[in-house]
């Protein structure tokens, strides 16, 4: 999820609400939001360093089944939402210019493109392509989380009634940039292989110097961002707790200390996207509250809210699982000696390439749905 540097425009001069406001609930939104990421690091920690359980060093199955029902619906969701208005934000006259563009990229530009890579992938089965593929993934993944981690602070500081000024927000979107930048630098110092799933992609031999300057860059402005939050908490005289921990979550736990703890890594996924879903229940729910009392009758709204919950569940474990795994099966002679998972490398890797795009697309100040199920619910 991800918001503009200027979102609060037209929120700053709302009235005070009288009961606070929340994405789901004032205690519950802090563990949504990155609370419960620190409670799992602790687990796994008392797990494997002083339980002694012994680390596998295949996927857990826990993890597998996380991903069920948490990150795969997720990037379903972001389909869901994104698509249905897609037309009449793409033609509509409240859409900014650089929206625009923004979404045309996400909307037609660049699964376009996917498509077409993906398929010339298979059709010269070329394995270093379809590995060019996965070094891009883990590329806009970085970007992508660090986008979402300042929206979170932007929206549930919004929520409490504190308004950042335009420097402090330069510098927080400064920031979260820089540490993104660093460590994927640092995760590329060095030239190795890896595996995903039997593709293998490599890292980039990223000079010393640059990655020393880059860490600088983080450090810096690390110290800027938090002369930024204090500066807002002296003005306001609190933070949104919530909102910070989602920001640093983001930018510093699961980007650049994702590492932390080997099964940890495997875990990031699912408090990003439990992240994501508190944005996606807010604005779901403040959907069906402002229109159940319209003209259509109470049954008929819930009914879409249902249908739009169980959609989102069904068409992430098709898209991201039975679908490319049943094509894989179908597919197995013709790509022996390429890859047994062609189709399933592929769709994964589209899903979450694309679902960036969107992200950056949807939640914006110029989208009318955002403004109205978000901001000022």
């Amino acid at each position: 999820m991800t918001t503009d540097a200027a979102a609060t425009t037209s929120i700053a001069t709302a009235t005070v609400a009288e009961k606070p406001r929340a994405l789901v609930h004032p205690w519950l939104d802090i563990w949504l939001l990155g609370g419960l990421s620190y409670l799992g690091l602790l687990a796994v920690w008392l797990a494997t360093d002083v339980a002694g359980i012994e680390l596998r060093h295949d996927l857990p199955w826990w993890v597998f089944y996380a991903a069920f029902a948490v990150n795969y619906p997720h990037f379903a969701y972001s389909y869901q939402l994104f698509y249905r208005s897609y037309v009449g934000r793409l033609f509509g006259p409240e859409t900014e210019p650089l929206n625009r563009v923004r979404l045309l990229l996400a909307g037609i530009v660049v699964p376009a493109l996917m498509i077409g890579y993906f398929a010339h992938v298979g059709m010269v089965k070329d394995r270093d392509m379809m590995g060019y593929g996965v070094s891009a993934m883990f590329f806009f993944v970085g970007w992508h989380y660090v986008k979402q981690g300042y929206g979170v602070l932007i929206t549930a500081s919004i929520y409490k009634n504190i308004f950042y000024q335009s420097w402090q927000k330069h510098i927080l979107v400064v920031n979260a940039y820089a540490v993104w930048v660093y460590a994927w630098m640092r995760g590329n110092a060095a030239v190795y292989k890896r595996d995903y799933y039997d593709i293998k992609y490599m890292a980039i031999d990223m000079p010393d110097n640059a990655v020393f300057i880059a860490g600088c860059v983080a450090a810096v402005t690390t110290l800027l961002a938090v002369i930024a939050l204090a500066a807002c908490w002296r003005k306001w005289r609190r933070l949104s707790f919530g909102g910070v921990l989602g920001y640093t979550s983001s930018s510093y736990f699961w980007v650049l200390f994702a590492a932390v703890h080997p099964l940890f890594f495997y875990m990031v996924p699912f408090f990003h996207s439990l992240q994501y879903l508190t944005f996606v229940y807010k604005f779901k729910k403040s959907e069906f509250e402002q229109t159940r009392g319209a003209a259509a009758s109470y049954p008929r709204h819930l009914m879409k809210t249902v249908a739009f919950v169980l959609a989102g569940i069904v068409l992430g474990g098709a898209m991201m699982d039975w679908l490319p795994k049943w094509f894989d099966n179908m597919a197995a002679v013709q790509n022996a000696g390429f890859t047994r998972n062609y189709f399933l490398v592929s769709f994964l890797l589209f899903i979450n390439i694309h679902h960036f795009f969107i992200d950056n697309a949807f939640w914006r100040r110029d989208n009318k749905e955002v403004q109205q199920y978000l901001f000022r619910a």
